[in-house]
């Protein structure tokens, strides 16, 4: 299926279906938005019977803090359908979808625009996965059901009524869920490998990022003000690293850091790449358990920020946001050691003649690029495990470049500081 046929599948898809009362309770339905509805579930059950839909309930599905690259909404749908062993009944049947559509105005939607977010995600869903699906027989994502680009919106299966839901972000994922995303990632980075064999310069659009100097600018004047605030604060530290990790930090200014980061998407001719889901951090994992609570199953979402590039993009944001903090620095190699073995035997299984890349060989790309690791862990994770209260709006920050969140006032984020600093400056990702 191509993208073009998905976007006249959902061609003139009104803008946050306006008719839809936004407090969650649909009070009543007009028949264009019904028949639209009718065509996606056409497009993604594949069940031509289908008729009759309506909506029943939309509500926002994301809490404050969770997602600034979109607008996400739970949808509920009512259909009628002809069972196939029975052409004379009809049944009827709800199902549930999750609508991605643009943020409001203001930062996240310039960035958005700026980057083509709602292109890349729906290149990977229509132009990736299916592929990515069959070659590996396992599922990454939920099922898509359509898309388009005017207006931006997605449309997939709610992974909740599947038993599916996310963890917990401020206490982070244990040894076994990081292990089975791990699993997830190898096999999904492994896959890629295999496409690009297959044919190459495939992935070829999801190399470039073109954000333009103003929204880096924006950005830039508040990672540098959080940079200071915790320089500032563990000088104050008695811990025997703590001055030296506060001079370095106070050297990573506009000029060192931001050319760092913008560079941490660029590769080398020779360096092993794959597809990154770009955006590793719990929010984007759901997981299927058992009744103790033993991962099944995961499924990833969000694949906005997708990129072509090293697999120690997607290594970095997930070993520093995504464990617990008993697990932070202590595991780190024994994560990417597991990686690096699950990558290879699947690289192998996918029929790749490339060599998969060594345990130093992954080391040494994730060095590279240490400023990812460390904004990563000492400025993003940090306001991932805030209290809901305290998580301010994205576009507030970067337009004043400035952030009212004190990191240090939770017990969590001040230990899991305290474990993942004196390593970085170890391993000497504050240089």
């Amino acid at each position: 299926m191509s993208i073009e046929t998905v976007i006249r599948s959902v061609e003139n898809l009104p803008k946050s279906i306006d008719n839809i009362q936004k407090n969650g309770v649909v009070s009543e339905n007009s028949d264009w938005t019904n028949m639209i509805f009718e065509k996606i579930l056409l497009n993604g059950l594949r069940d031509y019977t289908i008729q009759d839909v309506a909506i029943i309930n939309k509500r926002l599905a994301c809490t404050k803090g969770q997602n600034f690259l979109s607008q996400v909404w739970r949808l509920s749908l009512r259909y009628t359908c002809v069972p196939k062993n029975n052409s004379f009944k009809r049944i009827k049947k709800i199902v549930h979808l999750i609508m991605k559509e643009e943020p409001l105005p203001g930062f996240s939607l310039d960035f958005i625009r700026e980057n083509g977010i709602f292109n890349v995600e729906l290149m990977v869903f229509i132009n990736i996965l299916p592929s990515l699906e069959r070659l590996t027989g396992r599922q990454f994502a939920p099922r898509f059901f359509s898309g388009s680009t005017q207006p931006p919106t997605i449309i997939l299966e709610d992974l909740k009524p599947f038993g599916f839901k996310n963890k917990c972000r401020q206490s982070g994922l244990s040894q076994a869920h990081m292990l089975k995303v791990i699993e997830a990632i190898a096999q999904f980075h492994a896959g890629s490998a295999a496409l690009n064999e297959q044919q190459p310069g495939r992935f070829l659009r999801f190399t470039s990022r073109s954000s333009s100097e103003e929204t880096h600018a924006s950005m830039y004047d508040w990672l540098d003000f959080i940079i200071d605030q915790i320089a500032d604060k563990i000088r104050k530290w008695s811990e025997p690293w703590a001055i030296r990790a506060s001079d370095k930090l106070k050297k990573l200014r506009r000029v060192t850091q931001h050319q760092k980061l913008l560079k941490v998407s660029e590769y080398d001719n020779d360096e092993f790449c794959v597809l990154n889901h770009g955006d590793c951090w719990i929010g984007n994992f759901m997981f299927r358990e058992n009744e103790n609570g033993v991962p099944l199953e995961v499924r990833m979402l969000d694949f906005q920020m997708s990129v072509w590039t090293s697999p120690a993009v997607d290594l970095h944001y997930f070993i520093n946001t995504c464990p617990e903090v008993s697990l932070k620095v202590d595991y780190d190699d024994y994560f990417i050691k597991k990686y690096v073995e699950i990558l290879s035997k699947s690289m192998t299984k996918y029929g790749c003649s490339t060599p998969p890349p060594t345990l130093q060989d992954i080391t040494r790309a994730m060095h590279k690029r240490r400023i990812y690791g460390l904004m990563s862990g000492l400025i993003f994770y940090p306001r991932m495990i805030a209290d809901v209260s305290d998580v301010e709006a994205i576009d507030d920050c970067f337009k004043s470049g400035t952030t009212k969140m004190n990191i240090f006032k939770n017990p969590r984020a001040v230990k899991a500081l305290k474990k993942m600093i004196p390593a970085m400056l170890e391993k000497g990702y504050l240089d």
